[in-house]
């Protein structure tokens, strides 16, 4: 059986939010994009918009995500990314939970395999 994790790709001038995670957690200092699993009588709109509000202070309208795919967990083959989309104009206020140590924005071409598509948990 296949799980779901949607996570949430926000976008600003350009530019992609990663979240960075503490040094005491699962994947110590790595950034990941916002996201996370979907609670029971959730739909993965909802989950992705909760997800992002928990992680980031972020608020959004389930509806205005884009689905933009899937992508394989590379380490968990029961585990399917289910990757939503939202583009802000002016860059959001980023409030970060308290299992993040940092967040910033970065140019999609500096992007590679360092950003984690793995649950925290």
């Amino acid at each position: 059986m296949q799980y779901i994790v949607p996570v949430v790709r926000i976008t600003s001038n350009g530019k992609v939010l990663l979240l960075q995670r503490k040094s005491d957690s699962k994947y110590p200092d790595r950034w990941c994009y916002p996201g996370g699993k979907i609670d029971p009588g959730e739909t993965e709109m909802q989950a992705a918009s909760r997800e992002l509000f928990e992680e980031t202070g972020i608020q959004v309208d389930p509806n205005k995500l884009i689905h933009i795919g899937h992508v394989p967990c590379s380490t968990r083959e029961e585990l399917l990314f289910s990757v939503y989309a939202m583009d802000f104009p002016v860059k959001p206020k980023v409030s970060l939970e308290e299992t993040f140590q940092g967040y910033g924005w970065f140019a999609h071409k500096h992007l590679d395999d360092s950003v984690v598509m793995e649950p925290a948990k």
